[in-house]
């Protein structure tokens, strides 16, 4: 199976494939500022609910922007870590059709422990410490 993930938004998206690229299942929650508290357990329960557990993904693949920052930073950093836990690849994608872009990058990946690095869409501005 391979797990897709999208974190840009306050709507949260999951996506479960297998490996002939059919979609299982898919679910979207209203994360916003509980993102960082769901993802975990709500990717949890979409593997759970398919009979299967974290250990059979085969590959994560996830919406590397533009977006949000903090969203992008938290999904693309639990992707990060979820495929190394796992020894499996991870892929960075974007733009409209991005699950079919990470799926096909999936199919041709040479897996050299790569990170996938999220994209803003501008410079990341971080506002000075208030004394």
């Amino acid at each position: 199976m391979i797990l897709c993930i999208k974190t840009d938004s306050a709507d949260a998206e999951l996506y479960l494939y297998d490996n002939k690229r059919r979609l299982i299942d898919a679910i979207t929650w209203y994360a916003h500022r509980e993102l960082a508290v769901t993802l975990l357990t709500t990717v949890e329960k979409l593997v759970n609910k398919n009979k299967s557990n974290l250990s059979h993904l085969q590959g994560v693949v996830v919406y590397s922007g533009p977006g949000s920052f903090t969203g992008l930073r938290i999904g693309v950093s639990f992707a990060n870590t979820l495929a190394y836990g796992l020894g499996t690849s991870v892929i960075g994608a974007s733009g409209a059709e991005w699950i079919v872009d990470g799926l096909d990058q999936l199919d041709t990946f040479d897996d050299s422990n790569r990170l996938v690095v999220p994209n803003y869409g501008s410079d990341v501005h971080i506002t000075t410490p208030r004394k």
